[in-house]
Protein backbone atom coordinates (compact mmCIF):
# COMPACT_ATOMS: atom_id res chain seq x y z
CA UNK A 1 0.00 0.00 0.00
CA UNK A 2 1.23 3.20 -1.05
CA UNK A 3 2.04 6.33 1.88
CA UNK A 4 0.11 8.48 -0.78
CA UNK A 5 -3.07 6.43 -0.89
CA UNK A 6 -2.66 6.48 3.45
CA UNK A 7 -2.37 9.94 3.59
CA UNK A 8 -5.55 10.33 1.15
CA UNK A 9 -7.72 8.17 3.18
CA UNK A 10 -6.78 9.78 6.51
CA UNK A 11 -7.82 13.43 4.84
CA UNK A 12 -10.85 11.51 3.86
CA UNK A 13 -11.63 10.49 7.59
CA UNK A 14 -11.06 14.11 9.05
CA UNK A 15 -13.55 15.30 7.03
CA UNK A 16 -16.14 12.26 7.90
CA UNK A 17 -18.85 12.96 10.27
CA UNK A 18 -18.64 11.96 13.84
CA UNK A 19 -22.00 10.21 13.76
CA UNK A 20 -22.86 6.59 12.10
CA UNK A 21 -25.94 6.46 10.79
CA UNK A 22 -25.89 3.09 9.84
CA UNK A 23 -23.53 -0.06 10.01
CA UNK A 24 -22.56 -2.70 7.55
CA UNK A 25 -23.00 -6.62 8.11
CA UNK A 26 -19.99 -8.78 5.87
CA UNK A 27 -21.56 -11.37 4.73
CA UNK A 28 -18.85 -13.13 2.25
CA UNK A 29 -15.31 -12.19 1.71
CA UNK A 30 -13.73 -13.47 -1.54
CA UNK A 31 -9.76 -13.55 -1.34
CA UNK A 32 -7.48 -10.68 0.45
CA UNK A 33 -9.09 -7.79 2.30
CA UNK A 34 -7.57 -5.50 4.44
CA UNK A 35 -9.82 -3.24 7.07
CA UNK A 36 -8.65 -0.11 9.08
CA UNK A 37 -11.36 1.68 11.40
CA UNK A 38 -10.69 4.98 12.89
CA UNK A 39 -8.27 4.38 15.88
CA UNK A 40 -7.91 0.68 14.71
CA UNK A 41 -4.62 -0.86 12.87
CA UNK A 42 -5.01 -2.72 9.71
CA UNK A 43 -6.15 -6.31 10.11
CA UNK A 44 -7.62 -9.45 7.74
CA UNK A 45 -11.37 -8.60 7.22
CA UNK A 46 -13.53 -11.94 8.11
CA UNK A 47 -17.25 -12.29 7.98
CA UNK A 48 -19.38 -10.83 10.20
CA UNK A 49 -16.87 -8.14 11.15
CA UNK A 50 -19.11 -5.10 11.16
CA UNK A 51 -18.40 -1.99 9.11
CA UNK A 52 -18.98 1.51 9.52
CA UNK A 53 -18.99 4.82 7.56
CA UNK A 54 -15.79 6.10 7.71
CA UNK A 55 -13.61 2.49 7.54
CA UNK A 56 -11.14 1.98 4.65
CA UNK A 57 -10.86 -1.33 2.92
CA UNK A 58 -7.98 -2.28 0.63
CA UNK A 59 -9.29 -5.24 -1.51
CA UNK A 60 -7.07 -7.38 -3.51
CA UNK A 61 -6.41 -8.57 -7.02
CA UNK A 62 -9.22 -10.58 -7.92
CA UNK A 63 -10.78 -10.08 -4.38
CA UNK A 64 -14.28 -9.03 -3.38
CA UNK A 65 -16.35 -8.23 -0.45
CA UNK A 66 -19.93 -8.48 0.07
CA UNK A 67 -21.61 -6.75 3.22
CA UNK A 68 -25.53 -6.34 3.96
CA UNK A 69 -26.51 -2.70 5.16
CA UNK A 70 -30.41 -3.13 5.93
CA UNK A 71 -32.07 -4.76 3.21
CA UNK A 72 -29.52 -4.69 0.81
CA UNK A 73 -26.24 -6.15 -0.53
CA UNK A 74 -23.22 -4.07 -1.32
CA UNK A 75 -20.06 -5.58 -3.47
CA UNK A 76 -17.17 -4.40 -3.79
CA UNK A 77 -14.13 -5.42 -6.02
CA UNK A 78 -11.03 -5.10 -6.43
CA UNK A 79 -8.43 -3.94 -9.46
CA UNK A 80 -6.28 -5.98 -11.49
CA UNK A 81 -3.49 -4.59 -8.71
CA UNK A 82 -5.90 -4.40 -5.67
CA UNK A 83 -7.94 -0.99 -4.90
CA UNK A 84 -8.54 1.23 -1.73
CA UNK A 85 -11.83 2.03 -0.73
CA UNK A 86 -13.05 4.37 1.65
CA UNK A 87 -17.07 3.87 2.74
CA UNK A 88 -18.47 7.71 2.40
CA UNK A 89 -21.54 6.84 3.90
CA UNK A 90 -23.26 3.26 4.13
CA UNK A 91 -27.21 4.35 3.40
CA UNK A 92 -27.23 5.25 0.94
CA UNK A 93 -24.27 3.77 -0.08
CA UNK A 94 -21.35 6.11 -1.00
CA UNK A 95 -17.77 5.23 -1.72
CA UNK A 96 -14.41 6.85 -2.47
CA UNK A 97 -11.85 4.89 -5.00
CA UNK A 98 -10.53 5.40 -8.04
CA UNK A 99 -12.18 2.96 -10.71
CA UNK A 100 -13.95 1.18 -8.56
CA UNK A 101 -16.65 -1.67 -9.13
CA UNK A 102 -19.92 -1.25 -6.77
CA UNK A 103 -22.71 -3.88 -7.08
CA UNK A 104 -25.54 -3.21 -4.87
CA UNK A 105 -28.31 -5.81 -4.79
CA UNK A 106 -31.86 -5.87 -2.97
CA UNK A 107 -32.97 -8.90 -1.01
CA UNK A 108 -34.29 -11.96 -3.21
CA UNK A 109 -37.83 -12.41 -4.15
CA UNK A 110 -40.21 -14.68 -3.15
CA UNK A 111 -40.84 -17.96 -4.93
CA UNK A 112 -43.77 -19.05 -6.77
CA UNK A 113 -45.69 -21.68 -6.02
CA UNK A 114 -46.29 -24.31 -8.64
CA UNK A 115 -47.69 -27.29 -6.01
CA UNK A 116 -50.35 -27.83 -4.96
CA UNK A 117 -52.71 -25.40 -5.28
CA UNK A 118 -54.67 -23.55 -2.37
CA UNK A 119 -56.79 -25.42 0.18
CA UNK A 120 -55.92 -28.90 -1.79
CA UNK A 121 -56.47 -32.12 0.52
CA UNK A 122 -54.25 -34.78 1.25
CA UNK A 123 -56.12 -38.35 2.25
CA UNK A 124 -52.86 -40.06 3.69
CA UNK A 125 -51.02 -37.03 5.27
CA UNK A 126 -48.18 -37.06 2.30
CA UNK A 127 -47.71 -34.40 0.19
CA UNK A 128 -45.34 -33.41 -2.81
CA UNK A 129 -44.86 -29.17 -2.06
CA UNK A 130 -43.14 -27.14 -4.81
CA UNK A 131 -41.94 -23.96 -6.37
CA UNK A 132 -40.14 -21.96 -8.70
CA UNK A 133 -36.26 -21.26 -8.83
CA UNK A 134 -35.34 -18.01 -7.53
CA UNK A 135 -31.82 -17.98 -9.25
CA UNK A 136 -28.83 -20.51 -9.06
CA UNK A 137 -27.32 -21.02 -5.57
CA UNK A 138 -30.44 -20.62 -3.86
CA UNK A 139 -31.19 -21.64 -0.49
CA UNK A 140 -34.71 -21.79 0.30
CA UNK A 141 -36.65 -21.33 3.85
CA UNK A 142 -39.64 -23.73 3.81
CA UNK A 143 -42.34 -22.97 6.70
CA UNK A 144 -45.14 -25.19 8.16
CA UNK A 145 -47.88 -24.42 10.52
CA UNK A 146 -50.86 -25.17 12.21
CA UNK A 147 -52.49 -21.85 12.17
CA UNK A 148 -52.16 -19.07 9.52
CA UNK A 149 -50.61 -16.65 11.78
CA UNK A 150 -47.53 -19.01 11.92
CA UNK A 151 -47.48 -19.00 15.54
CA UNK A 152 -47.50 -22.98 15.83
CA UNK A 153 -44.67 -23.46 13.15
CA UNK A 154 -44.53 -27.76 12.86
CA UNK A 155 -41.84 -27.43 10.05
CA UNK A 156 -38.64 -25.14 9.58
CA UNK A 157 -36.15 -26.47 6.99
CA UNK A 158 -33.82 -25.20 4.23
CA UNK A 159 -32.98 -26.54 1.26
CA UNK A 160 -31.13 -26.01 -2.23
CA UNK A 161 -34.08 -28.14 -4.04
CA UNK A 162 -37.34 -26.34 -4.72
CA UNK A 163 -39.37 -28.70 -3.82
CA UNK A 164 -40.31 -30.73 -0.30
CA UNK A 165 -41.55 -33.84 0.40
CA UNK A 166 -43.45 -34.38 3.33
CA UNK A 167 -43.90 -38.26 4.59
CA UNK A 168 -46.65 -37.85 7.65
CA UNK A 169 -48.78 -35.40 9.04
CA UNK A 170 -51.50 -36.04 11.55
CA UNK A 171 -55.11 -34.99 9.99
CA UNK A 172 -55.99 -31.42 10.17
CA UNK A 173 -55.54 -27.98 8.57
CA UNK A 174 -52.26 -26.04 7.35
CA UNK A 175 -50.26 -23.29 5.99
CA UNK A 176 -47.11 -23.19 4.32
CA UNK A 177 -44.92 -20.31 2.85
CA UNK A 178 -41.28 -20.43 1.32
CA UNK A 179 -38.88 -17.75 1.24
CA UNK A 180 -34.81 -17.45 -1.25
CA UNK A 181 -32.09 -16.96 0.88
CA UNK A 182 -29.26 -15.96 -1.95
CA UNK A 183 -25.82 -16.72 -1.98
CA UNK A 184 -24.06 -14.31 0.32
CA UNK A 185 -27.13 -14.76 3.23
CA UNK A 186 -29.87 -12.21 2.10
CA UNK A 187 -33.32 -13.81 2.88
CA UNK A 188 -36.24 -12.08 1.08
CA UNK A 189 -39.85 -12.21 2.16
CA UNK A 190 -41.94 -14.70 2.65
CA UNK A 191 -44.14 -15.85 -0.08
CA UNK A 192 -47.92 -15.51 0.49
CA UNK A 193 -49.52 -18.40 2.37
CA UNK A 194 -51.33 -21.40 0.79
CA UNK A 195 -53.53 -23.94 3.11
CA UNK A 196 -53.91 -27.63 2.77
CA UNK A 197 -55.58 -30.46 4.88
CA UNK A 198 -54.86 -33.70 5.76
CA UNK A 199 -58.37 -35.12 5.92
CA UNK A 200 -58.21 -39.05 5.49
CA UNK A 201 -61.42 -40.86 3.34
CA UNK A 202 -63.96 -42.33 5.42
CA UNK A 203 -64.28 -45.69 6.83
CA UNK A 204 -67.12 -48.20 6.18
CA UNK A 205 -69.88 -47.82 9.00
CA UNK A 206 -70.49 -50.56 10.58
CA UNK A 207 -74.11 -52.46 9.19
CA UNK A 208 -76.81 -53.69 11.23
CA UNK A 209 -78.45 -56.64 10.54
CA UNK A 210 -81.78 -55.44 8.13
CA UNK A 211 -84.62 -56.01 9.85
CA UNK A 212 -87.53 -57.37 7.16
CA UNK A 213 -90.99 -57.22 7.07
CA UNK A 214 -93.91 -58.65 4.22
CA UNK A 215 -93.24 -55.40 1.95
CA UNK A 216 -89.98 -54.33 2.76
CA UNK A 217 -86.46 -54.27 4.47
CA UNK A 218 -84.79 -51.51 6.16
CA UNK A 219 -80.88 -51.27 7.12
CA UNK A 220 -79.41 -49.03 9.49
CA UNK A 221 -76.04 -47.96 10.55
CA UNK A 222 -74.05 -45.67 12.66
CA UNK A 223 -74.02 -41.78 11.26
CA UNK A 224 -70.31 -40.28 12.17
CA UNK A 225 -70.92 -36.63 11.04
CA UNK A 226 -73.66 -34.58 9.31
CA UNK A 227 -71.95 -34.40 6.55
CA UNK A 228 -71.83 -37.56 5.90
CA UNK A 229 -73.81 -39.72 2.73
CA UNK A 230 -74.16 -43.16 2.32
CA UNK A 231 -74.14 -45.93 -0.80
CA UNK A 232 -75.89 -48.87 0.20
CA UNK A 233 -76.08 -51.85 -2.39
CA UNK A 234 -77.78 -55.24 -2.32
CA UNK A 235 -76.56 -58.11 -4.21
CA UNK A 236 -77.33 -62.38 -4.65
CA UNK A 237 -73.91 -62.47 -5.37
CA UNK A 238 -71.16 -62.34 -2.89
CA UNK A 239 -68.47 -59.93 -5.30
CA UNK A 240 -70.98 -57.74 -6.06
CA UNK A 241 -70.91 -58.45 -9.62
CA UNK A 242 -74.50 -57.48 -10.37
CA UNK A 243 -76.86 -55.60 -8.12
CA UNK A 244 -80.12 -55.90 -6.98
CA UNK A 245 -80.41 -52.43 -5.20
CA UNK A 246 -77.53 -49.54 -5.37
CA UNK A 247 -78.40 -46.45 -3.71
CA UNK A 248 -76.25 -43.77 -3.37
CA UNK A 249 -76.20 -40.38 -1.46
CA UNK A 250 -78.14 -41.49 0.92
CA UNK A 251 -78.84 -39.09 3.69
CA UNK A 252 -79.75 -40.48 7.00
CA UNK A 253 -78.24 -43.52 8.63
CA UNK A 254 -81.18 -45.74 7.43
CA UNK A 255 -82.82 -46.55 4.07
CA UNK A 256 -85.88 -48.57 3.32
CA UNK A 257 -86.00 -50.82 -0.03
CA UNK A 258 -88.97 -52.55 -1.09
CA UNK A 259 -89.65 -55.97 -1.49
CA UNK A 260 -87.06 -58.15 -2.89
CA UNK A 261 -87.54 -61.84 -3.95
CA UNK A 262 -87.59 -64.48 -1.61
CA UNK A 263 -83.86 -65.91 -1.64
CA UNK A 264 -80.33 -64.91 0.08
CA UNK A 265 -78.89 -62.01 -0.06
CA UNK A 266 -75.48 -59.60 0.39
CA UNK A 267 -75.49 -56.24 1.35
CA UNK A 268 -72.80 -53.45 1.86
CA UNK A 269 -72.59 -50.12 2.51
CA UNK A 270 -70.00 -46.90 2.27
CA UNK A 271 -69.38 -43.63 3.50
CA UNK A 272 -68.92 -40.11 1.48
CA UNK A 273 -67.57 -37.48 2.89
CA UNK A 274 -68.57 -33.80 2.39
CA UNK A 275 -65.88 -33.42 -0.64
CA UNK A 276 -67.83 -36.17 -2.48
CA UNK A 277 -64.57 -38.79 -2.14
CA UNK A 278 -65.83 -42.39 -0.96
CA UNK A 279 -64.86 -44.93 1.46
CA UNK A 280 -64.38 -48.31 1.41
CA UNK A 281 -67.48 -50.99 1.47
CA UNK A 282 -67.94 -52.57 4.37
CA UNK A 283 -67.77 -56.15 4.75
CA UNK A 284 -70.65 -57.91 2.93
CA UNK A 285 -73.47 -59.12 5.52
CA UNK A 286 -75.61 -61.80 4.25
CA UNK A 287 -79.68 -62.39 5.13
CA UNK A 288 -82.31 -63.91 3.85
CA UNK A 289 -85.62 -62.68 2.50
CA UNK A 290 -88.32 -65.66 2.90
CA UNK A 291 -91.87 -65.78 2.41
CA UNK A 292 -94.19 -63.91 5.35
CA UNK A 293 -96.97 -65.95 7.57
CA UNK A 294 -99.47 -63.47 8.78
CA UNK A 295 -99.17 -62.63 12.46
CA UNK A 296 -103.35 -63.23 12.88
CA UNK A 297 -103.17 -66.84 12.25
CA UNK A 298 -100.45 -67.71 13.98
CA UNK A 299 -102.78 -68.61 16.98
CA UNK A 300 -105.17 -70.64 15.89
CA UNK A 301 -103.10 -72.46 13.82
CA UNK A 302 -101.16 -73.34 17.24
CA UNK A 303 -104.56 -74.60 17.69
CA UNK A 304 -105.14 -76.56 15.45
CA UNK A 305 -102.02 -78.72 15.77
CA UNK A 306 -102.19 -79.19 19.47
CA UNK A 307 -105.78 -80.60 19.31
CA UNK A 308 -104.41 -82.83 16.09
CA UNK A 309 -101.44 -83.91 18.25
CA UNK A 310 -104.27 -84.82 21.47
CA UNK A 311 -106.65 -86.56 19.44
CA UNK A 312 -103.62 -88.61 17.78
CA UNK A 313 -102.28 -89.69 20.92
CA UNK A 314 -99.23 -87.38 20.52
CA UNK A 315 -97.20 -86.57 23.63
Amino acid sequence: MTRKSILISAVILFLLPLVSFAEGLVTAVKGTALVKKAGQEWHILKEGETLDEGTTIWIGASSFIVFKVNNELAELSGGSEGQDVTIVRLSPLEVSGKGIEVKTNGSPAAPTFLFPEDKFRSVDGKMDLSWSPSGRETLYHIQISARPGFDKIIIDEKSYNTEKRIEVLEAGGFYWRVSAINKEGLEGKFSESRSFVVRPIPEPPSLNPPASTKTSTTFRWKRRSEEERYHLQISKNKDFSETDVDLKYIEGPRVTVGTLEEGDYFARVSAIDEDGLEGRFSEPQSFYVGPKVPSSNIGPLMIMFGVAFMLLGIP
